[in-house]
């Protein structure tokens, strides 16, 4: 049988509660990332995987599904005032030099398709691990940094 440290296999590992496996050196941890013998502030080191599955666990709140709705129509108007940006004026505009050179690759369309689709990705990810603060910010960013300019050059001059 697979040893999973000292005086653990996997088998007694999994009869017993708070016990997981890590893979580091065949050493078993408890949720709160300590060992037997285990320095504190080497143990402080193990305890960010359990504090990010508390931190998921944590209830859904109003907020968190306000800012991710909000992110996601700011993506994709952003997108759409994008391609009505490029079909208007051309790829020069584009300020973003890396969605510029992917416009210069693949075309306006699938380069926004799937930048948009990259940023609300990542977006979605931050909503899962309830880090809506920061996707709060990136939301008030976008709609201060993307939208506003857009619209204001596409329908106000």
């Amino acid at each position: 049988m697979m040893r999973a440290g000292p005086g653990y296999t996997l088998r007694s590992l999994n009869a017993r509660h708070g016990l997981f496996f890590a893979s580091v050196r065949g050493t078993a941890f408890d949720f709160r990332g300590r060992r037997q013998g285990m320095q504190d502030e080497t143990a402080k080191r193990w305890r960010i995987m359990p504090d990010l599955w508390k931190r998921a666990e944590q209830p859904r709140t109003l907020f968190g599904d306000v800012v991710i709705l909000v992110f996601l129509a700011s993506q994709a108007l952003d997108g759409v005032l994008t391609y009505l940006g490029v079909e208007q004026f051309g790829p020069m505009i584009e300020a973003n030099p890396v969605v510029a050179s992917l416009i210069g690759l693949i075309g306006h369309g699938p380069a926004l398709a799937s930048v948009k689709l990259l940023a609300a990705s990542l977006g979605i990810a931050l909503h899962l691990g309830r880090v809506h603060r920061v996707l709060a910010l990136l939301t008030i960013f976008y709609l201060l940094g993307s939208v506003v300019p857009w619209t204001a050059l596409l329908f106000f001059e």
